[in-house]
């Protein structure tokens, strides 16, 4: 099986991991987000900057740890792959979450999907045809 993206662990920030929320309270904030009437999510071609810096800026005035995931179509680094929408990048607020012994990252991006999913996932979610890459700031 193809892989639709592919992580660029070159240009990834770390982020800090010490405060992972449950999974439990990483879907409490994607339903909290998904249903504040401040976005609009049903306009998925515009704006996606603006959302991520929006509730990355609400997460960290609440103290709770986060970065963002973007994700960008092969065409950026000169290579094949294609995002939806003809969208040249994408990106969307990230969390990590601790589940069990591991630190996984979950995207808040109720204009693609309607819930909330791993880093991975959400990227191939958003790729038309491969390759996009993606990466953690």
């Amino acid at each position: 099986m193809i892989k639709k993206t592919l992580y660029d662990h070159i240009l990834s920030d770390e982020i800090k991991t010490d405060k992972a929320i449950s999974k439990l309270q990483a879907e409490k904030l994607f339903t909290y987000f998904k249903d504040h009437p401040l976005f609009r999510w049903q306009d998925a071609n515009n704006d996606c900057e603006d959302r991520a810096n929006a509730i990355c800026i609400l997460l960290d005035k609440g103290k709770i740890q986060n970065g963002k995931g973007w994700v960008f179509s092969g065409y950026v680094f000169k290579k094949i792959g294609f995002l939806k929408n003809l969208w040249k990048y994408h990106v969307a607020a990230l969390l990590p979450v601790k589940e069990g012994d591991e630190t996984n990252y979950y995207i808040i991006d109720p204009a693609t999907s309607g819930k909330l999913l791993i880093i991975e996932e959400w990227a191939a979610n958003v790729t038309d045809n491969p390759h996009s890459y993606h990466l953690i700031e």
